[in-house]
């Protein structure tokens, strides 16, 4: 299929499904409520401290967090620049501030790149990545290497097709100057996260969002 030939809502992220499993001691589940707010991880029980999860993107939306405190000993860093949110607990950091790419924390002083998200929030290291932030996911994640502080051992994020009508500062485009992305595009991207030891565990369409789908990472090296 070439890259103009772009299928409607959904249908372009059937080609990426997952191709690696979880351990087998710590199985696939869904960790939070039903819906958007609870996430597919292999299962995070078994962590031990210290450990860290990041969530970005948060729409006062608190389920992962909850549980995520309640089942592990991990510390919980949020991270949103559109609510004011509230300290869940001793274990619990909210910081009102949006993740973008390194020309967007450039433009607008309430967006920090990754780096920055986790000196803001004191992490040495990230065990779980929660990223939901319409589309900024291109730039924030195409900027990882594989020498970059931080790459978490799981991912849980929504992957979005197309632009939404969201504010970004000075006009800087969120899918790197596209509309919207094609075939080529995700599997670009797809190829990006394979190449720092990335892949899928779960996919899952998100029924509420035609131009988005919920995939789990795993870090196999």
């Amino acid at each position: 299929m070439k890259d103009n030939d772009k299928p409607d809502a959904w249908d372009r992220f059937k080609l990426f499904q997952p191709f690696i499993t979880c351990p087998p001691e710590r199985p696939l589940r869904r960790v939070g409520p039903q819906g958007d707010g609870g996430k597919w991880l292999c299962d995070p029980g078994p962590e031990r401290a210290p450990c860290a999860v990041l969530s970005l993107g948060s729409n006062m939306d608190f389920g992962f967090e909850h549980a995520i405190l309640s089942e592990t000993p991990c510390r919980v860093v949020t991270a949103d620049c559109t609510v004011n949110g509230d300290k869940l607990g001793d274990r619990h950091t909210f910081l009102r501030a949006c993740v973008g790419g390194f020309d967007h924390a450039i433009a607008d002083p309430k967006i920090l790149t990754y780096s920055d998200m986790m000196r803001r929030g004191g992490l040495d290291a990230v065990t779980i990545l929660k990223i939901d932030v319409e589309g900024y996911e291109y730039p924030v994640l195409a900027e990882w290497k594989e020498s970059s502080r931080g790459l978490p051992d799981q991912i849980s994020i929504e992957l979005h097709w197309k632009k939404f009508d969201i504010p970004h500062p000075e006009g800087l485009p969120m899918l790197y100057g596209r509309k919207e992305f094609g075939i080529l595009d995700l599997a670009l991207f797809m190829d990006h996260l394979v190449d720092l030891g990335y892949g899928i565990v779960s996919q899952e369409i998100n029924p509420g969002c035609p131009g988005c789908s919920e995939f789990t990472f795993v870090r196999v090296r």
